[in-house]
Parts: C-alpha cells; sequence; structure tokens
C-alpha cells in the first residue's frame, strides 16, 4: 500500500532548524561548573539528551535532594536567551531547504516547545517568517505540552493527520508526531545521535537538507 503524499510539513525549531547544540552544551557545562560537577562533552549530551529535560539533568548528576529542578531551569533559561542569538545560527541550507519545500507546494509552519513570543522574535530574526504559514510556541510552559499545541492547530488544519509531517531532531519529537497521528521524519544533526533516532522506526536523515528529496520520493511513490 502505498503511503500518503505528504502535503503539509510541521518543522521542530531547536536543534532541526535552529543549530543550538554548542550553545547548549556550554550553558549546561556553565551549570555544572557552578554545582562543582563535571564538563559534559559533545558526544555524551547526544547520547543521553531526553525529554522530559529532568530526567536528562539526573542522568548526567544534578541531585534534586538538594535543590529543586526549578533553579537550574531558571539559570539555563537566562543563560539560553543571553547567547543563543550570538552563538547559535540556523543549519546551513535551511533556507535553501524551505524555499525547495514551498516550491512543491507544501505547506510549513513551525511546531515548537518554545515560548511563542520568543519562537517568533527568533523566526524573525533569522528572516525566516516569511517560509511559514504559523509560528506555533507554547503560551503557558505550565498548561501546555507540544502535543498540546499540536493538536490544537491539527483540529482546525485543512489536512488529514496523514498528509502532515512532523521533522524533528529528538525521540521526543516522535512521540509528539505518534501522539498526533501525524508522520515523522528524523533529522541526526541536532540534539540526539542517529543511533538513538533510529529506535523510533520513522526515516532518518543525516542532514536537513535531505529533506526536500525525501519529500520528492514520497509524492512519486
Amino acid at each position: 500500500m502505498n503511503e500518503p503524499t505528504i502535503r503539509y510539513v510541521l518543522w521542530d525549531w531547536n536543534g532541526t532548524l535552529l543549530d543550538d547544540l554548542e550553545v547548549c552544551v556550554r550553558i549546561l557545562n556553565v551549570l555544572c561548573e557552578r554545582r562543582g560537577m563535571r564538563c559534559i562533552e559533545v558526544e555524551e549530551y547526544l547520547e543521553k539528551f531526553t525529554f522530559p529535560v529532568i530526567d536528562y539533568y539526573r542522568s548526567v548528576g544534578f541531585d534534586f535532594e538538594k535543590e529543586p529542578f526549578e533553579v537550574p531551569a531558571r539559570e539555563w533559561i537566562a543563560l539560553y536567551g543571553r547567547h543563543v542569538y550570538n552563538e547559535g545560527r540556523i543549519h546551513p541550507g535551511v533556507r535553501e531547504v524551505l524555499s525547495a519545500v514551498r516550491e512543491e507546494g507544501i505547506g510549513q509552519s513551525i511546531l515548537s516547545a518554545h515560548e511563542r513570543g520568543a519562537l517568533e522574535e527568533a523566526v524573525a530574526r533569522y528572516d525566516l517568517r516569511d517560509f511559514f504559514d504559523a509560528v506555533i510556541g507554547i503560551e503557558n510552559y505550565y498548561a501546555e505540552s507540544k502535543v498540546d499545541i499540536g493538536m490544537r492547530w491539527l483540529e482546525h488544519a485543512a489536512y488529514r493527520p496523514d498528509e502532515v509531517a512532523l521533522v524533528g531532531d529528538t525521540l521526543h519529537d516522535w512521540e509528539v508526531a505518534e501522539a498526533m497521528g501525524i508522520g515523522c521524519i528524523l533529522v541526526a544533526n541536532g540534539h540526539q545521535n542517529r543511533a538513538r533516532l533510529e529506535r523510533a522506526g520513522v526515516p532518518v536523515l543525516d542532514d536537513i537538507g535531505d529533506v526536500p528529496e525525501y519529500l520528492l520520493r514520497r509524492s512519486a511513490i
């Protein structure tokens, strides 16, 4: 049985379109140094980073018997906001990828667990806003999840779930897509390595630049 043609793409932001891996590792190591903990190498980060983030923090040695998770979480958010625009960048070729997808008549939006106002600001800062019908982010970190906002978008979308695919860089993106009942494509140049992503059993591409060709192959089936 042929797979349905993908007519709409929901892009994850952090790690998928925005290359913020090194920024995130540096910030994590600042938090570790403040607590007298060992620093984390990029390779270890790629092997261990997970959602919910509290589980990742525990895996690298944070002790939430000594302090609540909210303390390092607030520190991380403050440092990220201060450094990401100077040190982060969009992945090479992102603009060309978004243009190629648009030229095929495939609709595009961003779906992210990032706060919506900050997300809109970031997308505009990198001059990408015109590629997207919507920039869908969290309004309230304590009351919403990526699944919640994705399902709300899907309820009003003019597409069947099997015509929509989420492109992301973590197993959490796959979990979100599964919960929404939509397709998923993972790229292995973000926050988790290929070996972990392949556990999901969905297409795993080496680079975001491979996405347009994959979508074209799906259209040709």
